[in-house]
């Protein structure tokens, strides 16, 4: 009798601990609340042509929210637009600066496309653990860039995509962890694909602080950039390697800060012409609220 109650009792104690012990880091946002989100980027491409190399270099800055519309135990609603975007161009022997606060900027030739982009607003639906249970519109209209404008939009884009819904089903811009308890050195990886690429992202959760979580990722990825200019079709295909860090507050599952730096090499397609490719391109976001 007294083992049989030992061993309940033992058995009880463990079934217990296990449980207590499963506890992944859920979001924590309160309705109202406002993250700030701003979006860094250098893009650098060197292009062979002729025996030549060809360079061209991108510095951009994005601003983006998120706001917090309604907040439960069992979902949040956010609200997302973007409210700025501005960089500076050198490449072909021509510089090109824009800000999108600039009213002669915004008025000139790369006025519209930049207005679609920050006109581009949604509402996404999250659950706990950042996971996308539904978004409102589920997409935008693909937009027919200006093929004067092609290079530049194609070096935007880690900028220009902060405007994009994601989709029902996926990691929403507030879930890295995966839904179990944090511990050092766990790994694990997810993978993402469309109809201009896919890449495979490996994670490892580096260390825990006291406030915060640090996570080390790697991504391999092969992209098909696609474009038309003067006339005759193009297209770039890259291999690309992404390693970087992500900071995340560990009381609240919020991002804080990612850095990544991507290295690809590739080639381009034009007229029956095949060239080599290599780009670089380092990004730093950091939230705020």
């Amino acid at each position: 009798m007294i083992k049989n109650t030992l061993f309940t009792c033992l058995f009880s104690f463990t079934v217990f601990f296990a449980g207590a012990q499963d506890q992944p880091v859920k979001l924590a946002m309160e309705q109202g609340q406002v993250f700030n989100v701003e979006v860094t980027v250098k893009n650098s491409i060197t292009q062979q042509a002729m025996g030549q190399a060809i360079d061209f270099t991108l510095d951009g800055k994005a601003l983006h929210n998120y706001k917090v519309t309604n907040a439960s135990e069992d979902f949040f609603t956010l609200h997302h637009e973007a409210q700025k975007i501005s960089f500076l161009f050198n490449g072909m022997g021509s510089k090109k600066s824009f800000d999108s606060d600039n009213k002669k900027d915004i008025s000139g030739q790369w006025g519209e496309p930049v207005r679609k982009i920050l006109s581009k607003k949604y509402d996404v639906v999250i659950d706990p653990a950042g996971t996308v249970m539904k978004v409102d519109p589920e997409s935008f209209p693909a937009e027919q860039t200006d093929e004067r404008l092609v290079i530049v939009m194609n070096m935007l884009r880690d900028l220009t995509s902060v405007s994009e819904p994601p989709a029902k089903g996926e990691a929403s811009f507030f879930k890295v962890l995966p839904d179990k308890t944090p511990v050092v050195g766990d790994t694990w990886k997810t993978q993402t694909s469309n109809e201009s690429g896919a890449s495979t992202t490996n994670y490892k959760i580096e260390s825990i602080a006291d406030s915060t979580i640090t996570v080390s990722f790697q991504t391999n990825g092969k992209s098909v950039l696609k474009a038309t200019l003067m006339g005759m079709e193009s297209s770039t295909t890259l291999n690309s390697v992404t390693t970087g860090t992500i900071i995340i507050n560990r009381q609240t599952g919020i991002i804080r800060e990612k850095q990544s730096e991507m290295v690809s090499t590739g080639t381009a397609e034009m007229m029956g012409n095949t060239t080599p490719v290599n780009a670089k391109t380092s990004v730093k976001m950091t939230v705020g609220n």
